[in-house]
């Protein structure tokens, strides 16, 4: 396994954050940093196998499993197209 270097400021916000979320640093990182690996590589969804993006989004899933305890019991965002654009001149 690779080891990249931070600053130990930036480490420390990292820990915090991830401490909030329940999960280490790692869980917290590696889907941002395979996100930005992906980025490199391909230029469209295209190129990427199913296979691939299958997996991909299973492991965004599961790092929106993993944040579930953050929010109440029952907690439902409202994305309807009406709360979206509310106020926006309709």
């Amino acid at each position: 396994m690779a080891t990249i270097n931070v600053r130990d400021e930036t480490y420390q916000r990292l820990a915090r954050r991830a401490a909030d979320q329940k999960m280490t640093v790692q869980d917290l990182v590696e889907p941002i940093l395979d996100h930005l690996a992906g980025q490199v590589e391909a230029t469209s969804s295209d190129s990427i196998p199913a296979s691939e993006r299958r997996k991909a989004l299973d492991e965004w899933m599961a790092v929106v499993r993993n944040r579930a305890s953050r929010y109440p019991s029952g907690f439902v965002v409202d994305d309807s197209r009406e709360s979206i654009y509310a106020g926006r001149g309709e």
